[in-house]
This record gives C-alpha cells, structure tokens and sequence, in this order.
C-alpha cells in the first residue's frame, strides 16, 4: 500500500486497519515512494513494527546509498530495492555495500 503522505498518523491509521482487514497471516507491503528522510523513514518504520509490516518500499531516494545504508542499519524491515535505479552502475554499487536485509528482492 502507498504511503508516505505528510500526515504520518493518518498512514499509520491506514496500515493498522490493513492489518485487522487482511488478518496477521498476509503479507503486507507498504511503499513511500522515496519521500522520506532517514530520521522520518526510521521513525515510520518503528512506529509500524506492531503490524507485521512484510517490506518498507523505497523509504528513501535509491540514489543516495549512504541514506539507504543508515536507513537499513536502524530498522528490522526488509525493503525491495532497485526498482527505479536506472543505471546498472548504481545497483552495483548497492549490492555489496547494504545489510543483508535491506535487499530480500532485488527489482530491476
């Protein structure tokens, strides 16, 4: 599901009634679309971890991969990455340099 709206409470409203909706068994996968800034994507992340939350969509810009690492670093939910990296470069470089469980899905 989409988040990232300037109203965090509002989204954490939204993925706590997705949870009692589909039940604790579905996955549920939410995406930021990139607004986030490392201080508010580790906050969002905690603020969500009662929900089970499968993966935390780009966070933050895939682009600065010194955000992405300390991002990574801070919380306990997995996020697919690679999506929106244009450049093959760029995910090389990413690879080797993020916690394990910041790429469980890599999307080209």
């Amino acid at each position: 599901m989409k988040i990232g709206s300037a109203d965090q409470a509002f989204d954490l409203q939204r993925i706590a009634l997705a949870r009692r909706t589909i039940g604790e068994d579905a996955m549920l996968m939410v995406d930021a679309n990139c607004v986030y800034d490392v201080s508010s994507a580790i906050k969002m992340a905690k603020a969500f971890a009662p929900y089970s939350v499968t993966w935390f969509e780009e966070p933050v810009p895939m682009d600065d991969l010194d955000n992405c690492v300390q991002v990574a670093a801070a919380i306990d939910t997995p996020w697919p990455s690679g999506r929106i990296i244009l450049h093959a470069g760029i995910l090389k470089k990413l690879l080797p340099v993020v916690p394990p469980r910041f790429s469980k899905a890599i999307q080209p």
